[in-house]
């Protein structure tokens, strides 16, 4: 993994580079860090992670802080959004039914053919985008109210 961290904190800088709500600093155009809790200390370098959309997004941000962090690097999270979890999304929106990635794709009538297969982290990371899509339309419909002029 480490041979890759310089390559994705590069990726991940220039994201938040070219992003059109950048707060960039006037001297030399490169966006201005967002305060983050913790300093990474004597880490080889830093990956500045955007949001993380993730099934089990505890499960998972915490193999990747694990796995970076094994290769003496350092990952700070967005402070505003670090991860969203379409698991939990779909527990507040259907409770009574099996959560996991398959079960609540199922549920939301998302085409779920060849999981059964076998694991695969792009069909996952799919299929888990679908689903918060799908969800945060849910949402958006159950949790806000119109008003009417």
């Amino acid at each position: 993994m480490a041979d890759i961290l310089p390559e994705l904190a590069a990726f991940f800088d220039d994201i938040r580079l070219n992003r059109p709500d950048a707060d960039h600093d006037t001297a030399n155009s490169i966006p201005n860090p967002r305060p983050h809790e913790g300093a990474c200390g004597s880490s080889r370098g830093t990956i500045n992670m955007p949001p993380v959309i993730a099934h089990n997004a505890k499960f998972d941000t915490s193999f990747l802080q694990q796995s970076v962090a094994a290769s003496n690097w350092c990952l700070v999270w967005d402070k505003e959004a670090p991860s969203t979890c379409t698991h939990s999304m779909f527990r507040a929106l259907f409770q009574k039914q099996g959560a996991d990635l398959t079960g609540a794709c199922r549920a939301c009538s998302i085409d779920t053919t060849g999981r059964e297969e076998g694991h695969d982290a792009l069909q996952d990371a799919q299929l888990c985008a679908k689903l918060f899509i799908h969800l945060a339309r849910l949402w958006k419909s159950a949790y806000t109210t119109s008003v009417s002029v």
